[in-house]
């Protein structure tokens, strides 16, 4: 990215050479140039505030430069590596001398970009540091007002100072919006990149140094684009300030035309879209932030879970070494789970001969079957699980404005606090069972190991993403746009199905399983006396119940959702939209008609009917045992 920039930037200063040397020419022209002492005395100022700019800002980029050069002569170039990786047609690990011509060429390109970005960030500051001189100098000019020729020519200077903002921003304002969008990509992946590392080690200081740099090359615009706003509204008090009381009228007249002028700021914008202001500054800070969230959080709480149930190696793992560890730590956490499970299966099969023991070890031995094919699935679909988590941080899923990313962040904390609650609900009863055992001799001791996928969740909020972009903002009709949300619309369909596809088999299990759980917990909870036994019965059952829950819960609101799809387009303003994008409209409503469902092994739908059939049924199995007593 930063190579980008500069390349950019270079090519933005080659286009605009007679440009800048007119900007630069024009100063010492009148009516910007200096007259008297004080004015000099300002301009002097201004210039030394340049020069003072310009100096530190070239020592931090080049000490980041040193930096980078020498962190990777003592680490890459030692390995054998290039600084940075690159492809090229020719091999350059074939003979010594070309590697390290290579090596320096990257290295020196480095430092002459970063060179082009010093020289071109303090061209156009100080450009604008020159603004502010010009609008202190005109103050001082009508300070000294005397006669009318003496103000017209303020007046004059005052238009030309405005004819020169609007000149400067013209000619750079693309290089300044591509400054604002590459230092939000580069802050966030920074930070994502000082994340995801454990240890500190070399390539934190030249990270460091190289955010800082990015930080200020855009601080330094939104700084002084601040300035030069603050310094033409203060021209209107200023004017406003000297004595015009007694001042004939149109000496009365002139000041009004300039102070009126001065009522509406000079801004400069980054593309007409993005003012450069402070307040723009702490905006790109936030949106680094929440972009940096994005990359990090997705899942983040879920997938520590995962983690801890043996099923998602931490990326910081990278090593053999470490690798190695958590495979042996994954395989002790299925042996675990298949000695405890296969034990109850062959005491059902060899010693269980009354519907009672039954009872007493079929649901227990249910759970650990429920565990171990969800333990299986998610190791054979641990790929598949990465490739679902990582495409939700790409496009056409990752959220793209400030809208879009509060809805995102939005649906995060609902996973988080679902995950979290029902963590707490499964590892109370595990508790509540083990201290049960404890006080009551009761050896059946229940493990729940496994982690709950949201992932119909992650659908819910990229349709609630689509949604708002067709609701809540203003529609613009054009084909681009459509055909972007047409595709996102179709992305988002192909996810459901992918979903659906890995997991299917696991939630018919589930289907199954806590059905014939229901109705033996019930079967037992109706033979059995009020006991200590009682609450760890009833947890286990709220679990399982639970676990049916959430599936049936959300899969049924990505079906509400997709179904109200259609409506959103509808209420949305089509009648304004030319043919063309009306008629896709149509091509999405229609696919919308067809909700999107989920299925367990494509028999049992996936929503609130399907729980509250599988409690009719738990409780007409109850009956059947009961009757059978």
């Amino acid at each position: 990215m930063a190579s980008v920039v500069s390349c950019s930037k270079m090519l933005s200063l080659l286009v605009n050479r007679k440009n800048i040397n007119m900007l630069i020419n024009v100063l010492i022209k009148k009516p910007y140039r200096p007259l008297e002492m004080d004015e000099m005395r300002i301009r002097y100022k201004f210039d030394r505030l340049i020069y003072i700019n310009t100096l530190y800002y070239t020592i931090l980029v080049e000490t980041t430069c040193a930096c980078i050069t020498v962190t990777s002569l003592f680490t890459m170039f030692r390995k054998g590596n290039l600084t940075y990786r690159a492809w090229l047609p020719y091999d350059y690990y074939s003979s010594s001398i070309i590697f390290c011509l290579t090596y320096a060429h990257q290295l020196i390109s480095l430092t002459a970009g970063s060179l082009v970005n010093v020289a071109c960030d303090s061209l156009i500051c100080g450009l604008l540091v020159h603004i502010c001189c010009q609008i202190e100098i005109l103050e001082c000019r009508l300070s000294k007002v005397s006669n009318d020729g003496t103000l017209r020519d303020c007046v004059r200077h005052h238009d030309s100072i405005l004819q020169y903002a609007f000149r400067l921003n013209n000619k750079f304002r693309m290089t300044i919006a591509m400054q604002f969008v590459v230092s939000t990509l580069v802050v966030c992946s920074n930070l994502y990149q000082m994340t995801k590392s454990t240890s500190l080690n070399a390539n934190y200081l030249p990270l460091i140094l190289y955010m800082s740099c990015m930080l200020t090359q855009i601080f330094i615009y939104c700084w002084y684009g601040n300035e030069v706003k603050l310094k033409s509204i203060q021209l209107l008090d200023n004017v406003f300030a000297i004595n015009w009381m007694t001042m004939n009228r149109n000496l009365k007249r002139n000041l009004l035309i300039i102070m009126s002028r001065a009522a509406v700021p000079i801004e400069f914008t980054s593309a007409y879209v993005l003012s450069m202001n402070l307040d723009s500054f702490v905006g790109l800070l936030k949106t680094s932030y929440s972009a940096y969230n994005i990359l990090k959080q997705v899942l983040k709480f879920t997938l520590k879970i995962l983690t801890v149930v043996g099923c998602w190696p931490p990326n910081s793992w990278t090593s053999l070494c470490k690798r190695t560890i958590y495979n042996v730590y994954t395989i002790s956490i299925i042996l675990l789970l298949f000695t405890f499970m296969l034990p109850q299966l062959m005491d059902i099969v060899l010693n269980v001969n009354n519907a009672n023991d039954f009872t007493d070890t079929f649901y227990i031995m249910l759970a650990m079957i429920i565990s171990c094919c969800k333990m299986v699935g998610l190791l054979i679909n641990r790929n598949n699980i990465g490739i679902l988590t990582n495409i939700l941080t790409q496009k056409p899923f990752i959220p793209l404005e400030a809208d879009e990313i509060e809805i995102r962040q939005k649906f995060d904390k609902t996973i988080q606090t679902n995950t979290l609650w029902y963590t707490i609900l499964v590892e109370t009863t595990c508790a509540c069972v083990m201290l049960t055992s404890l006080f009551t001799d009761f050896r059946k001791a229940m493990v729940i190991a496994c982690c709950k996928m949201l992932s119909l969740l992650l659908n819910r909020k990229n349709i609630e993403v689509l949604t708002d972009a067709l609701v809540e903002k203003p529609f613009r009709p054009l084909e681009s746009d459509e055909i972007e949300i047409r595709q996102k619309y179709n992305n988002i369909i192909r996810f459901a199905y992918t979903i659906n596809e890995k997991f299917r088999i696991i939630i018919a299990v589930q289907f199954i399983a806590s059905m014939l759980v229901v109705c033996s917990n019930l079967y037992r909870l109706a033979k059995t006396t009020l006991s200590p036994k009682y609450i760890p019965l009833m947890l286990y059952t709220i679990c399982m119940c639970s676990q049916i829950l959430i599936y049936c819960w959300y899969g049924n609101e990505i079906k509400l959702k997709s179904i109200q799809f259609s409506d959103e387009i509808f209420g949305m303003d089509w009648i304004t939209a030319h043919r063309k994008v009306r008629e896709n409209l149509i091509m999405i409503m229609n696919r919308s008609l067809i909700p999107i469902e989920f299925s367990s092994a494509h028999i049992l739908t996936v929503n609130l009917d399907s729980f509250v059939k599988l409690l009719k049924m738990s409780y007409s199995v109850y009956n059947i045992l009961k009757q059978t007593k």
